[in-house]
């Protein structure tokens, strides 16, 4: 398959592209992770749906299972492990459930903004919050 060489190398390039465009979605969402508070899930979980639902670019480039740059991949990864450092301790004080890390967390926020925004409708819409919401609820651990 040789000839298809070329289309893939385009799709790496464009996948390369799209990375590059949305790094500074990834800047904004990393200072409202790394702002001081002892525990600030819901307003780090709700501004990163708003970015997701504002930016259709930024949600497919975060919903990929492998970033196309290393720098990508380093930024991404460093995310993952603020939010999990703050999981921990939303989980300590009995705020999350147990069973919920980090990569699941941003699997269930992708899915809905991705939904929210494929009904048309703004993160800050009613129905929109409302999803949302029902996600973050559901993320609390059980009296």
């Amino acid at each position: 398959m040789p000839e298809l060489a070329p289309v893939t190398t385009a799709r790496g390039r464009v996948a390369e592209l799209e990375e590059v465009l949305v790094l500074d979605r990834f800047e904004e969402l990393a200072e409202v992770l790394r702002a001081p508070g002892a525990s600030r899930l819901e307003e780090v979980l709700s501004a990163h749906f708003a970015l997701l639902v504002e930016d259709e670019l930024f949600e497919k480039v975060t919903a990929r299972a492998a970033p196309a740059l290393a720098r990508t991949a380093a930024v991404r990864q460093g995310l993952v492990e603020d939010l999990a450092a703050l999981l921990d301790r939303a989980r300590a004080a009995g705020e999350v459930r147990a069973e919920v890390g980090a990569p699941e967390v941003l699997l269930l926020v992708c899915a809905l903004a991705h939904a929210v925004r494929g009904a048309g409708l703004p993160p800050g819409a009613p129905r929109a919050q409302a999803l949302l919401r029902v996600l973050l609820d559901g993320l609390r651990g059980r009296g």
